[in-house]
């Protein structure tokens, strides 16, 4: 039989559901690996050969580095206005915050 060490009921903890701590260095950590592996994906998918791979995923970086410290920076000075929303709307204002961010990076 299974000790439990922990006992935990998420299910009445009203606040279960909130946005990750954007000031927290383990996500940021875990924002940047995870864009750049989908940046390698992508130019992996998109190569015609894989020697091109890593020019590709340079020119890729070129746009998405900036555009990324950009994110990371924003989402670190609004965390404690986004720990504040409600999760749907949290979630809905860092999409928007990203998606106004990456439009302006374009122009």
């Amino acid at each position: 039989m299974l000790a439990v060490s922990i006992r935990q009921d998420l299910s009445s903890d009203p606040r279960s559901d909130r946005l990750p701590d954007f000031r927290n260095l383990g996500v940021v950590a875990r924002i940047l690996v995870g864009a750049n592996l989908l940046t390698i994906a992508a130019t992996i998918a998109a190569a015609p050969s894989l020697a091109q791979v890593l020019e590709s995923f340079i020119e890729a970086a070129m746009f998405i580095e900036p555009l990324l410290l950009a994110c990371v920076v924003a989402l670190y000075v609004a965390a404690p206005l986004l720990a504040r929303l409600p999760y749907v709307a949290g979630c809905a204002a860092v999409a928007v915050l990203t998606l106004g961010l990456a439009a302006a990076g374009r122009a």
